[in-house]
């Protein structure tokens, strides 16, 4: 298990899924929509990324990104009755344009909304 996350992740679990805390505002200015194609670049344990499958049903798409492996188990296990509209891809946001080029969706200018959580373990 990745240290930055520690005892985290495994006290995480779908009866007590994180909620990030400031999930409404985020969400309120993304502004999913319906067919839209979303990144969440820091994505850990998919608060972010359930909240914007769920506003951009129902064919949005979204790619969850996260350089914790561990992280990303428990997104890809929160989100999997979105399994059809979302990608998981353990990298780093530095590495965006490489990630969007790998799973062909293009340059970053071609995405409808992007999110980096950025706080002390990213």
């Amino acid at each position: 298990m990745d240290c930055r996350w520690g005892t985290l992740v495994s006290q995480l679990d779908e009866s007590h899924p994180h909620v990030p805390v400031l999930l409404n505002q985020v969400i309120s200015l993304l502004a999913p929509r319906p067919g839209g194609r979303y990144v969440d670049a820091t994505a850990g344990a998919g608060g972010h990324l359930e909240a914007i499958l769920t506003e951009s049903a129902p064919d949005g798409q979204c790619l969850g990104l996260d350089r914790d492996e561990s992280a990303l188990e428990l997104c890809r296990s929160r989100l999997t009755r979105f399994e059809s509209r979302v990608k998981f891809v353990r990298d780093d946001f530095r590495n965006l344009g490489q990630v969007l080029d790998r799973i062909g969706w293009g340059e970053p200018q071609t995405l409808d909304g992007l999110l980096l959580d950025i706080g002390v373990s990213s």
